[in-house]
């Protein structure tokens, strides 16, 4: 062929159903050398300086696509990337034919287990990748494990585990190799924190995994590794409290010790405030290539060299405003400062506590301060029970109406029996659970529709209503739904004139739905101190500085709480010294009784995934609002820790 280059057919797998493989053949062409004109390398694409570009953009990085980790080979004649496509993870791969590149083509998918992160092994004969899926290919998706294709003259083999060394019962992510072959990769196998993990390969087998030292891994999640084949440098992604977004690459050298040294963010010229992740160097060392806010970019690692003379400066990761006067509880505040900064509390980003009305801790860690707006995630659907309460309150709604009347879509239908109690109890029969991942999950497949509320209402019914709990996102936002058309208001102008102007709260930002609507299963940013006032409405039976918002009846009904949620949030906190009761359900809140060493109180409280909890101690005429960054993970629940082993005896002191 053209360019002396030897050449060999290849096949790509290609799964098209739970148990079924498909082969394709295509032509890649493979050479110890090329004569390719060199701006034909990297998918013939402008080289980067040292100030990040999105790589081969509306060829590769798609404005409707998430693309993940990528690698090339070491020719830099084929590239393979990872793409989340409607939630569907997939690998493509494109490569140089002649002086120009193949369109991109699917190499590896499956419609229930998907494959990312693609990357090659030092001598190419083997593409690694993540997946769910199962060992024999079959059945629901698993935890992500390690899988990779061997080539076989001129064919991929089929998807082979990595083996048990390598892949447990929880997550492996990513991969990357030195030149010794040894794999380097990220699990969540230790106490479900994710850390950075490496595996010689001996003998034709991986050896033990180890981790690597408190130089890298930290109480944090670090995950997402490449190393330099001759491992002079480290990369990975990682969330703490000094960053910059999500998550943020951060970057360790080899020392003359022959250890790693201590991680340092890599700053903002590379990290923002979304997400840093996926990196990989190319084979030459010439561009360092990563995942940032979803589309792939590139930068002449020549900024490599600049981080690594001119760190940047950590940012202050504390704002107080704490206006406690004991010096006890000045020491315990203290305390839990360090403990958050250290990482022993990771990432809660607020804590504020009112009592008697008057705020006396307030806060601040990370990135955030108190013009800082948070997600709330789920929190915010104890405001829906609010807004619900006030729509009961003005006349337009009962609890016992049949929600078919307002959703007149469900008038000829079985769950035209549910009534609107139902949904705020989260008992409506349903089919969604997103709790203890029964599912199926009707939230995530919602995201994937282009109108929720006709999901949503789509949902068919599986249990009689009123007879079993199931923990779902659809029920608020049907809620919410049935505010705006008894009221015959938006409920984005509903919440502003009944609950939000009253409060004088101003700066908030809902999520609108592709159809346009205000979302009531959450994801609404409000600031933590307006956070704090819903705790306080709530303490002071629907008062709000002696005016009336919401009925204390509504307040006393929505927050009795005695549908057992089946799960105490005290006991996954693993707080030591304890006894865990199990959390209940009212409309849309919970309770729960606390017990640790001389402590026994109840707490009244909304919660959010990631750590965003608002607070009721009624014992201690307190209201509490917790915000953090613990998404998906267990330690959002050490707020709980919190609450017991520091605030509760401040509160006691003050009294």
């Amino acid at each position: 062929m053209e360019n002396n280059l030897f050449s060999f057919t290849r096949t790509i797998i290609k799964l098209i159903s739970k148990n079924v493989l498909r082969i394709i053949p295509i032509l890649l062409v493979i050479g110890c050398t090329s004569s390719h004109n060199k701006s034909s390398l990297y998918l013939s694409q402008e080289r980067p300086t040292t100030k990040p570009e999105i790589f081969a953009p509306n060829l590769i990085s798609n404005p409707d696509e998430y693309e993940f980790g990528s690698v090339f080979n070491k020719e830099g004649t084929e590239f393979f990337y990872g793409v989340n496509v409607n939630g569907k993870e997939e690998i493509r791969y494109t490569k140089l034919d002649g002086e120009s590149w193949s369109k991109s083509i699917t190499l590896l998918e499956h419609p229930t287990y998907g494959y990312n992160d693609p990357f090659l092994s030092s001598d190419e004969n083997r593409l690694y990748f993540i997946s769910r899926r199962t060992l024999n290919g079959e059945g629901d998706p698993k935890d992500y494990d390690i899988w990779y294709v061997e080539k076989q003259s001129d064919t991929w083999s089929e998807p082979i585990n990595a083996g048990p060394e390598i892949n447990t019962d929880r997550n492996e992510y990513y991969i990357s190799f030195n030149n010794e072959g040894t794999m380097f990769f990220s699990s969540n196998r230790k106490d479900y924190d994710f850390d950075i993990y490496q595996s010689r390969f001996s003998n034709g087998v991986f050896q033990k995994p180890t981790p690597l030292g408190d130089s890298i891994n930290t109480f944090f999640y670090e995950a997402d590794v490449f190393v330099d084949p001759n491992e002079e440098y480290l990369i990975f992604c990682a969330q703490r409290p000094e960053g910059y977004g999500r998550g943020d690459l951060y970057i360790s050298f080899k020392n003359q010790e022959g250890t790693w040294s201590k991680s340092m963010n890599m700053g903002p010229m590379i990290n923002t405030n979304g997400h840093e992740l996926c990196p990989f160097v190319s084979k030459d060392g010439k561009y360092l290539f990563y995942t940032s806010n979803e589309d792939i970019y590139w930068v002449d690692t020549k900024i490599i060299q600049d981080i690594k003379n001119n760190p940047t400066p950590k940012p202050d990761l504390n704002k107080s405003y704490s206006t406690i006067s004991s010096q006890s509880a000045k020491d315990s505040i203290e305390v839990v400062r360090e403990h958050i900064l250290s990482g022993k509390y990771p990432n809660i980003d607020g804590i504020l506590v009112a009592q008697n009305n008057e705020t006396i801790i307030e806060e601040y860690f990370h990135k955030f301060d108190r013009d800082s707006s948070h997600d709330m995630r789920s929190s915010f659907k104890s405001i829906i029970s609010l807004l619900a309460g006030i729509a009961v309150d003005q006349g337009f709604m009962s609890v016992n109406d049949q929600a078919s009347t307002y959703l007149t879509e469900w008038k000829d239908s079985p769950k035209g029996q549910i009534k609107i109690k139902n949904l705020l109890e989260m008992r409506s029969g349903i089919a969604c659970e997103e709790f203890f991942d029964e599912g199926p999950n009707c939230e995530g497949e919602m995201w994937d529709t282009k109108d929720w509320l006709a999901y949503n209402l789509g949902v068919p019914a599986r249990y009689p209503p009123g007879t079993k709990w199931e923990y779902s996102s659809l029920e608020p936002d049907l809620v919410g739904e049935i505010i705006a058309r008894a009221s015959s208001m938006p409920l984005v102008d509903f919440a502003k004139k009944y609950l939000f102007e009253p409060l004088a709260i101003k700066d908030y930002s809902w999520y609108i739905t592709p159809e346009g609507r205000g979302y009531g299963g959450g994801s609404f940013f409000m600031k933590p101190l307006d956070m704090l006032k819903i705790a306080q409405l709530v303490q002071d039976k629907g008062l709000w500085k002696g005016e009336r918002i919401v009925s204390e009846d509504w307040i006393n009904e929505s927050t009795y709480a005695e549908i057992p949620v089946q799960m105490s949030f005290l006991k996954v906190a693993r707080t030591q010294n304890t006894k865990t009761h199990s959390a209940n359900y009212g409309y849309f809140w919970y309770r729960e009784l606390l017990e640790y060493e001389d402590i026994k109180t109840e707490v009244l409280f909304a919660s959010g995934n990631g750590g965003q909890y608002v607070m009721i101690l009624e014992d201690y005429d307190a209201a509490i609002a917790f915000t953090g960054s613990n998404y998906g993970r267990w330690k959002a629940k050490l707020s709980f820790e919190v609450l017991l082993k520091y605030i509760i005896p401040i509160l006691r002191e003050k009294g």
